[in-house]
């Protein structure tokens, strides 16, 4: 196949973006996103859905140690943070720090963000799971503490923990 003039320019010309519009284009994407970026991520925002599911995480696992060891696990949620202990003699005693699973030190606690408004509860899983007050008596309602945004809800007879 013999090329003419013609053709021989048209292959060797180049298709593309220049320079300036890729700058152009990389510009305006960054000042799109540097606009709307803290709009759609704020660390309170995560800083209270890691300290709630911290605090799910921990009564759940204080009932599922009641469950297991059919020892009394208690759980104090406060506007400072938590905290979960379990009675020196299963039934009796006073209620003694156990080790974190997943720090693996004494002191099954948590410390509340700065950011994050909490409020209280206390209670104790006895050995069959059921939750109980403080003082002895047995819940027979839904009980609930607001952390941030979201509540922590603790069902009476079963313990179950759910939002």
């Amino acid at each position: 196949m013999i090329l003419t003039k013609r053709m021989k320019t048209r292959f060797n010309r180049c298709f593309g973006f220049t320079i300036i519009e890729l700058v152009i284009v990389i510009v305006i994407i960054g000042i799109i996103t540097a606009v709307s970026a803290p709009r759609f991520f704020t660390m309170q925002t995560f800083d209270e859905r890691g300290y709630y599911d911290e605090v799910v995480a921990a009564v759940r696992y204080a009932h599922k140690g009641a469950l297991s060891t059919g020892c009394n696990f208690k759980v104090a949620i406060t506007a400072s943070g938590y905290e979960i202990t379990k009675y020196s003699g299963c039934y009796t005693g006073t209620f003694q720090p156990i080790q974190n699973p997943a720090m693996g030190t004494a002191g099954y606690t948590g410390t509340k963000p700065g950011s994050v408004s909490s409020g209280a509860l206390s209670f104790y899983f006895d050995n069959n799971g059921q939750p109980f007050t403080l003082g002895g008596a047995e819940i027979t309602s839904v009980s609930s503490v607001t952390i941030g945004s979201r509540t922590l809800q603790l069902e009476p007879y079963t313990g179950f923990v759910h939002n």
